[in-house]
């Protein structure tokens, strides 16, 4: 009994100790305009406007936003997922996309923990949320631009 209670607030403590600095990355994300004007790098844009679409879809869901508007953010995160590996410089072996995915991954997991917490604090939506609305609107000039180009 003693080890099983010994064994469960070990897991708690190693489940506290991966998600901790999870949380505070997401608490310490800014708006991604400051990260630009602060000379964030292109890859960083770009993972980072991939996650915020991806989360989106993860996190509000088909349902609620519609087949036509999902696929729209499907759209918007595979150019995102193909700006960045250009920008990385793909090679043969795919290896550069594998870590587009990985960093957008990432990028996804925050946004994510960022919604929960939100919600969880306050009840309020992401739509709710003045870093989600000022990211969307950025990653969507940004789209723009890449689409012209």
């Amino acid at each position: 009994m003693n080890r099983t209670r010994t064994a469960r607030k070990f897991g708690s403590l190693l489940a506290l100790m991966l998600l901790a600095p999870v949380a505070v990355q997401a608490q310490g994300l800014q708006p991604l305009t400051l990260e630009m004007e602060d000379n964030a790098d292109l890859p960083y844009v770009l993972h980072r406007c991939g996650g915020l679409y991806l989360s989106t879809l993860e996190w509000v869901g088909e349902d609620r936003m519609g087949t036509e508007q999902t696929q729209a953010y499907k759209n918007l995160g595979l150019l995102f997922i193909a700006s960045a590996t250009d920008a990385q410089g793909d090679d043969d072996d795919g290896t550069a996309q594998q870590q587009v995915l990985e960093r957008m991954r990432e990028m996804a997991d925050l946004y994510l923990y960022r919604y929960q917490t939100l919600f969880t604090a306050s009840g309020l939506d992401i739509t709710e949320d003045g870093l989600w609305n000022s990211d969307l609107e950025t990653c969507a000039v940004i789209a723009n631009g890449a689409d012209d180009g």
